[in-house]
């Protein structure tokens, strides 16, 4: 059976393989100025991810996918069928030139389900009739040592849960990377929860 930290470990070993190959010009699109997977928005930095996931691990993840949700528009993140149906979500406390990012925390930490919010995302996942084990996948960047470290927020992510909805969650999967190229985002961190509602 592939655990959530299997697949958190997994996750941050291809966020470092895709640190390698996103430079400017090669294999992402122009528009990054630095080097280095912390460069990249969402959608890019999961499309290398997935991409890497895929060719060295087939036999566990050459099925993953991007999959709309029953009767829906919307896409899960990251289905792995039969296993597991995973929404990411990147946090970034600063930009590119390292200027702090204003409320870079507030989408992880809003108590309303409102779009693009963490909050709903889990719901999004907890209420679909989805087969799948469901969980939320957090990666952001850190400078080493870290100026704004990641896990006060994830802490602060799960009390706001437990406190304002009937979700629960299982325990935090943490998984760091090895130094990356850009001169800000120098180290990647992830963490996962799995999901669900009492009873379910």
């Amino acid at each position: 059976m592939l655990t959530l930290g299997d697949i958190s470990r997994d996750f941050s070993q291809a966020l470092e393989a895709a640190d390698r190959i996103a430079e400017t010009g090669r294999s992402v699109p122009w528009r990054y100025r630095q080097r280095g997977v912390g460069a990249l928005n969402e959608a890019d930095t999961l499309s290398l991810v997935m991409a890497h996931m895929r060719s060295v691990a087939p036999k566990r993840y050459g099925q993953a996918e991007q999959r709309a949700y029953p009767a829906s528009h919307l896409v899960c993140d990251l289905t792995i069928p039969g296993e597991w149906a995973i929404e990411v979500r990147r946090v970034r406390a600063f930009t590119d030139s390292g200027t702090t990012v204003p409320y870079w925390s507030a989408a992880l930490l809003h108590p309303y389900a409102a779009p693009d919010t963490a909050l709903n995302a889990c719901y999004l996942l907890v209420d679909a009739p989805l087969t799948e084990r469901r969980a939320l996948l957090l990666f952001g960047y850190e400078h080493i040592p870290a100026e704004v470290p990641l896990l006060p927020a994830a802490m602060a992510f799960e009390g706001m849960i437990h406190q304002v909805t009937t979700l629960q969650l299982g325990e935090r999967q943490t998984a760091i990377t090895g130094l990356l190229q850009h001169p800000v985002h120098q180290r990647g961190v992830v963490y996962a929860w799995q999901i669900s509602q009492p009873g379910v």
